[in-house]
């Protein structure tokens, strides 16, 4: 969807643009679509932009024990509006999702 809008999914790199996708997801149900995976080479998470995940802030980021990949089935990441933290999560699960321009 992003890509029609000549966009892409948001990249939060640091926290302050982590609080930023949650405040304007307000009203977007539990959680919004990042643009974060680790669809290419499991464990090696990779920003949109291709930038890699730092996982210097892992627990900054994501909630306790995750990611996890849970029944080797979850690549993409969401941000968790209830914790306010990311989630790994199948990337087939369906969520609201913020665009930004490039």
């Amino acid at each position: 969807m992003c890509q029609c809008l000549d966009s892409r999914l948001y990249v939060a790199r640091n926290l302050s643009k982590l609080e930023f996708i949650i405040q304007s997801a307000v009203g977007a149900g539990r959680a919004t679509w990042i643009g974060l995976d680790d669809i290419v080479q499991e464990g090696q998470f990779v920003w949109i932009d291709g930038q890699l995940f730092d996982w210097t802030y892992r627990n900054n980021y994501f909630i306790p024990g995750r990611p996890d990949d849970y029944m080797q089935s979850q690549d993409c990441c969401v941000v968790d509006l209830g914790s306010r933290l990311l989630d790994d999560i199948s990337c087939y699960s369906q969520f609201s999702f913020i665009c930004e321009k490039v």
